[in-house]
């Protein structure tokens, strides 16, 4: 076997083998350290514009150099729209014939850069939209279940392309690595967020710590979501199948069809009164949840069910003391009436 290398035409040594391996696992290492540095220096430009305790100005200036950065974003953005369309018109035919390409050279200069200007836009006409929406950049803004940090990282590296969405999840999770081991400590030097994540094993670890972290997060989300869902199927069940205590004759007065589903349909076994609390109870059943989406639950069906009846029982009683009232009012009425009536008589008498 020949130990001459057919790109080098240079003999083979183990020496020589072996140095690219030296280099390469010190260029890895000093990678690694890049990366904790970049990730740090990021981490505490975050903490002093964008988190809780960071002071106005820097919460400003932030939200300054991002308004500009969107603004250029928008226009790189609009000049790839306005290029698409001037390609779309060269391949129609409908482009204005003071348009370069559509002149016709005086000289040889001329020609040539015609021609270089047809090629541009004959290689255009063959992109496909893919082509064009790699070319936009995308903004920096908030997005709803992003991290807190996506902002700051997609500014600092400048990752405004769609492509770069795992870089930018990456850094992230560093970010988020750190916040969770820095975030109320006082940190005066970047060294001290370096050391700790050399002392994990360096960035890459602590983004997968981080990773595992998160996906069990999701996992519990999941499972309460789960449970959720099974405790609201639970309750619609047990109050279809509640056996009536008796109703009150008032279809007329229920409103029929996709004003009532089959729940309200078949729980109001106390008549009139449903009336009054069997729309509270069924948005009670079917649409409690905690804002913002940090938990999402349903009333357990047994306690949907008596708070019914507490409920309906209250009501009663409620009726029972407004009937009363107007019981003692009517007889203070004719009370009055009486000595009206007894006074005018003693009159006339």
């Amino acid at each position: 076997m020949s130990n001459e290398n057919e790109n080098t035409k240079k003999p083979l040594s183990p020496d020589d083998l072996n140095q690219f391996i030296v280099n390469a696992r010190s260029s890895f290492l000093a990678y690694r350290q890049s990366a904790a540095s970049a990730a740090g220096n990021v981490y505490l430009l975050w903490r002093d514009t964008q988190a809780t305790g960071a002071p106005r100005e820097g919460r400003d200036w932030f939200a300054e150099v991002i308004a500009k950065k969107n603004e250029e974003i928008k226009k790189h953005n609009d000049a790839v729209k306005a290029e698409k369309k001037y390609v779309e018109d060269y391949k129609k035919g409908k482009l204005s014939k003071d348009e370069l390409v559509n002149q016709v050279g005086k000289n040889k200069e001329e020609k040539e850069l015609i021609a270089a200007e047809k090629k541009r836009l004959d290689d255009l006409v063959k992109k496909n939209d893919k082509f064009w929406d790699d070319q936009k950049l995308v903004s920096i803004e908030k997005r709803f279940g992003a991290s807190i940090f996506t902002e700051v990282v997609k500014y600092v590296f400048e990752f405004d392309k769609p492509g770069h969405a795992s870089m930018v999840n990456r850094f992230c999770l560093g970010l988020e690595w750190m916040h969770a081991r820095f975030g109320k400590a006082v940190v005066t030097d970047i060294s001290e967020i370096i050391s700790a994540i050399e002392q994990a094993g360096g960035f890459e670890v602590a983004v997968e710590d981080q990773r595992l972290v998160n996906n069990s997060d999701n996992t519990l989300t999941e499972d309460r979501e789960i449970i959720a869902k099974r405790n609201y199927e639970d309750t619609k069940g047990a109050l279809i199948q509640a056996p009536s205590l008796g109703v009150l004759e008032i279809s007329e007065l229920v409103p029929k069809g996709s004003a009532h589903d089959e729940i309200s349909e078949k729980t109001h076994p106390f008549g009139a009164f449903y009336l009054c609390f069997g729309l509270f109870m069924e948005c009670f059943i079917e649409q409690i949840h905690i804002p913002g989406r940090i938990f999402d639950i349903h009333v357990a069906a047994d306690v949907v069910v008596w708070s019914s009846y507490v409920i309906s029982l209250i009501s009663f009683l409620a009726c029972l003391k407004l009937f009363h009232i107007l019981l003692v009012i009517a007889k203070m009425a004719i009370d009055v009436k009486s000595k009206l009536i007894a006074g005018h008589r003693w009159g006339e008498s």
